[in-house]
């Protein structure tokens, strides 16, 4: 006697779930597709924004005159040193002609934390007629 291919339990315990035998025996013929496209989940869409062009403008040792940008930020993430003054949007910019120092402090109470300044180095007085004159 040759083993048939489905056990009788199994047909009986698939019988129990679809309780019909058509239903045992049918099978698709094809996979059906969506005609149309699904408009999907749209409560979290409308991100696609463009960039704030936040952070760094200036780089350390870079040359700056009196009201250039050194960083865009939100919040503190610098603070400002010497000679750099803070926009109402924490914008640091330079106040005097110099050159971009950023520099840390260790934060009391915190170990491995610290402050971020950004100041500008002054260039003294006879550096500035030499940088003057050679520019046209």
């Amino acid at each position: 006697i040759t083993k048939p291919t489905i056990d009788l339990y199994r047909l009986v315990a698939m019988w129990s779930l679809f309780r019909s035998w058509e239903a045992l025996t049918l099978r698709p013929a094809g996979v059906r597709f969506a005609s149309k496209k699904g408009s999907g989940y749209t409560r979290n869409q409308g991100k696609n924004r463009t960039g704030k062009r936040l952070g760094l403008k200036k780089g350390d040792g870079q040359y700056v005159k009196p009201g250039h940008v050194i960083v865009r930020q939100r919040g503190t993430k610098f603070y400002s040193g010497k000679n750099v003054g803070m926009g109402r949007d924490h914008t640091l910019f330079s106040l005097v002609e110099g050159y971009v120092r950023f520099i840390s402090h260790p934060r009391p109470g915190y170990p491995g934390k610290s402050w971020k300044y950004a100041e500008v180095k002054e260039t003294p007085q006879h550096k500035k007629l030499i940088l003057s004159h050679f520019r046209t």
